[in-house]
């Protein structure tokens, strides 16, 4: 490899070690919060802010909601790259700019925009989880969409072609030659959405409902209300749950041959 100048080196190297350690620093104040009964008052060791169950139920609807958010925004990200490459549809590029518009727009924004958008018949979803899945798949639409254009660039359209000319039908040349190639890109759209939509705020807190409270709501929530333990040990929580979710994600795409490291990434 092509050795780098210090001159050049050690400046980088100075800005990635201060803010690494502002990382390392936040999640260990955030560490000391969960285990003090009242951090900065009363800094007595306790687990009563990790074993408490108020958060339970909100961890598990944003595990729920991100499921769901992550398969349904990988399917048409997937889907609407196909559209856009090997389309002839007249508006291709306006579909796209309308996909990455969701990275433009505010959370705040979009969830406002939710809130009048589905608020009558017959799309009435306020109240409900589907408004959050959708509001988060589609926010983030763009990233799935674009890592299957950038595969779809790599396979040459004589390829299908091909397929067609041996007697395969347009769903069977999509089953078995084009979906092995772009499947990364859908393993990179859903882990997107999966992790974005766990710890998403701006657009999801317009949006919850009583019985429906995600966890970076109630940890906003909670921590406005005082309870800063509670709020940190769920923090913790989420993030031994996302960290968990995609290890597992990657174990089984590994075990099946469809991991985004095997066939390349998007």
């Amino acid at each position: 490899p092509r050795r780098i100048s210090p001159a050049i080196l050690f400046p980088f190297l100075l800005v990635s070690i201060v803010a690494g350690g502002l990382v390392l620093l936040t999640f260990g104040i955030v560490g000391m919060g969960a285990l003090t009964k009242i951090v900065g008052v009363e800094n007595k060791f306790t687990l009563n802010h990790i074993v408490d169950w108020r958060s339970n139920m909100a961890l598990m609807n944003s595990l729920r909601v991100s499921l769901l958010a992550g398969v349904f925004g990988a399917i048409i990200g997937v889907l609407s790259a196909y559209v856009i490459v090997r389309g002839n549809l007249r508006g291709k590029t306006l579909l796209e700019i309308i996909a990455i518009a969701g990275f433009t727009l505010p959370g705040t924004v979009f969830g406002i925009g939710y809130i009048f958008a589905f608020n009558r018949p017959p799309l009435l979803l306020t109240g409900t989880m589907m408004i959050l899945v959708i509001n988060c798949a589609f926010r983030f639409l763009a990233v799935g969409m674009e890592a299957g254009i950038n595969k779809l660039h790599q396979l040459s359209i004589e390829v299908e072609e091909a397929s067609r000319n041996l007697g395969a039908s347009t769903a069977t040349t999509f089953r078995r030659v084009v979906l092995p190639i772009i499947f990364p890109a859908f393993m990179y759209g859903f882990m997107y959405v999966f992790m974005t939509t766990m710890v998403s705020l701006s657009a999801v807190i317009f949006l919850v409902s009583p019985g429906q409270e995600l966890a970076s709501v109630f940890i906003f929530q909670w921590a406005n209300y005082g309870y800063i333990g509670l709020a940190c040990a769920t923090t913790y929580k989420l993030i031994a749950i996302v960290g968990s979710s995609l290890a597992v994600i990657q174990a089984l795409s590994r075990w099946t041959g469809l991991s985004p490291t095997v066939r390349g990434g998007a």
